[in-house]
Order: structure tokens, then sequence, then C-alpha cells
């Protein structure tokens, strides 16, 4: 009997405790902090190339054609498509690979913590880019008459991103690889083109609305699932 205490106490002392989960406002700045300061360099590249391009377009302003001006006029969708599909590979499936987030994990960081600031780094740095590419704001002598203003189009454009950045992050938690992940935001791509081209200014916005909400739960869902 005494040996049988014995063993059990040795067994407490050296079995680790699991740590409580923290889930304050503290650690969801600095995963913030850390989560945009992982995004910089996929960021700075885009916003170089969006530089250059926005440069040797203005020079040849005066000759560019009309496919070419409406080109320049997409210009924030684009933009923000290439890096929300980007960003959220990287947020999830890269740092899965790396063993990071087993890491947070093992610091008693609440799973939805860890998620939620991911998808509001790459919100921000989303947000920074489209304003970034909206605020060059001209259309070139070719370009024909548009119906949306470009305030709406900066605004669609952050909506589209901000679908297929949640679209490609909920992929990315749940395949954990970066190129199947990758060929899936492209899949989102396709399957929401259909409506950004069929639809008007505030059917489009409700469409993103509510297929953004329905994807942000799931996030939140497949966040709380147990890690195997």
């Amino acid at each position: 009997m005494s040996n049988t205490r014995e063993t059990s106490l040795t067994q407490a002392r050296v079995m680790p405790q699991p740590q409580p989960l923290r889930i304050g406002r503290r650690e969801f700045t600095r995963l913030l902090w850390k989560e945009l300061f992982a995004l910089r360099d996929f960021a700075g590249l885009l916003t170089a190339v969006l530089a250059v391009t926005c440069g040797v377009l203005w020079a040849w302003r005066p000759v560019l054609s009309e496919g070419t001006s409406l080109l320049l006029v997409s210009l924030p969708q684009m933009v923000a498509i290439v890096f929300a599909i980007g960003s959220g590979t990287l947020l999830f499936a890269q740092e899965d690979e790396a063993g990071t987030l087993d890491f947070l994990r093992g610091m008693g960081v609440s799973p939805r913590t860890i998620v939620n600031a991911k998808l509001m780094a790459g919100l921000v740095c989303l947000f920074v880019l489209v304003s970034l590419t909206a605020a060059i704001g001209w259309q070139s002598p070719a370009t024909p008459y548009l119906e949306s203003s470009n305030l709406m189009i900066s605004v669609s454009s952050f909506g589209a991103g901000l679908v297929v950045l949640l679209w490609t992050s909920l992929w990315s938690m749940t395949l954990r690889r970066e190129l199947p992940t990758v060929c899936c935001g492209v899949l989102g791509v396709l399957l929401l083109k259909p409506f950004v081209e069929g639809l008007q200014e505030i059917g489009l916005l409700l469409v993103f609305v509510v297929v953004a909400s329905g994807e942000w739960l799931l996030c939140q869902v497949v966040a709380s699932r147990p890690t195997p």
C-alpha cells in the first residue's frame, strides 16, 4: 500500500500538468503583431511589384489600349485575391509544416485566439494593400465609361479578398499542406467569379457578407476541433 502511494506521487511529480488556456487581450495583441511581422515579406513583395507595375503603366499612360486600361482598373481586385491566397497559405499550412502552431498550442494559447489573430493580421494587410492600390485612382484616356466608382471598386475588391482569404484559411487549417491549399484557393476564386460578374453592387456586397460570415464560423469550428 505504501509503495503504491509513493509510485502515484512520483508519477504526479514527473507528468507535466497541462497549462490552462490563455484567452486574454494581451495574448491576442502579441499574436497579432507576430502574424503581421510574419506577413511583412509577402506584403512587401506585392507592394514592390505593384509600385513597379503602376510606374510602368503611368509612363505609358497616353498610349494605353482599352484592354490595358481595364486591367489597371481591376488591379485592386487582382492584388486582393493574390494576397488572400498567399497569406491564407502562409498563416496556417506553412506554420503547421514548420511546427509553429504546435509550439503556440503548447504554450497554452487558445486555438481560437490563434486563428482569430492570424485572420485579423491578414485582414489588416489586405485592407492596406487594397487601399494603396485604390489610392492611385487615375484612369487613362482609353478607359471606357465605368458605372462603378473607385470607392465601390475598392470595397468590392476588399470583399472578394476577404471571402478568398477565409476560404483559403479554412482549407489551410484542414489540409495543412501548402500546394493543395493554393489549389483550393484558386478553386474558390473560380467559384466566386460568376457572382462578381453577374450581380449588381448591393447584391454582391450582400453575398460577400453572408459567405464571409459562414466561412468565419467554419474557421472557429475547425479551430475548436481536437488536434491529432
